[in-house]
């Protein structure tokens, strides 16, 4: 198990879509706040007011560049032969998909904390430390449960997405279903859930909505323990269904 998790840190280290949108979230992370205070749109916001500012934006980066990675990371293995070499080497199911799922978090966690820490570092030397949102709490106080959240639910869509990665043992299947999946579950859910309240509690459960949440959760400290809990449970069911899918996958 330390080897197989050793050979896909190792494999991540080097994965150039990794590493590519890494850099592209960090040129965005300067870019933003540089464009508000050339236009001077900033106002009296200060380096956390910023982040909080661009945390939908935060969220499509959580929600959709994981699904990129996803597909050459997860379902690439299976064209490659990388997943056949690895069972044939007398290596345990349970053991690879854990390994795979393990760093592939890792991956996802870094790509969803990196975009608001780097805005975060950036704005606060444009526009100073601390916040007006969050007056009464000291910097570590607010961003760390941010940043904490932010990790969390990471690893929630990661373990999701490593499911769907499992199932389609194509790149451009993986990634076209996950865009498509998680644009229309979303859209189907603030439809249909106007008129059902079964439906409407399932989408206020769901690490889909509840990631629209974190900055309200922090400023007012409610709701910590779902926004928490929810987010586990989710990789929890997500990892069984990983292990189940890929124990009974054929490999070719």
């Amino acid at each position: 198990m330390n080897n197989l998790i050793k050979a896909e840190l190792y494999k991540l280290k080097h994965d150039r879509s990794f590493w590519a949108i890494a850099l592209t979230i960090i040129l965005i992370g300067i870019l933003a706040p540089s464009e508000m205070l050339i236009r001077g749109t900033s106002g009296e916001m200060k380096g956390i007011d910023v982040v909080i500012a661009f945390v939908n934006q935060n969220e499509l980066v959580i929600k959709y560049a994981p699904c990129i990675l996803a597909g050459f990371f997860i379902s690439s293995d299976y064209s490659t032969g990388v997943m056949k070499n690895l069972i044939s080497g007398g290596n345990k199911r349970i053991e690879i998909v854990l390994a795979k799922l393990s760093v592939f978090t890792i991956g996802a966690i870094i790509i969803s904390i990196l975009f608001p820490l780097v805005l975060w570092i950036v704005s606060t030397v444009f526009f100073g430390s601390g916040s007006h949102l969050f007056p009464n709490m000291s910097v570590v106080e607010s961003i760390v449960p941010m940043l904490g959240l932010l990790a969390l639910y990471g690893a929630a869509f990661a373990s999701f997405m490593t499911l769907i990665g499992l199932i389609f043992t194509d790149s451009g299947k993986t990634i076209s279903f996950l865009f498509v999946f998680t644009f229309g579950l979303e859209v189907a859910f603030s439809i249909f859930s106007k008129n059902s309240p079964i439906i409407q509690t399932i989408y206020d459960h769901s690490i889909i909505k509840l990631i629209k949440d974190i900055p309200a959760a922090i400023l007012e400290q409610t709701e910590l323990f779902t926004m928490i809990i929810v987010p586990i449970l989710t990789f929890a069911v997500c990892a069984i269904g990983c292990c189940i899918v890929f124990s009974r996958k054929e490999i070719k």
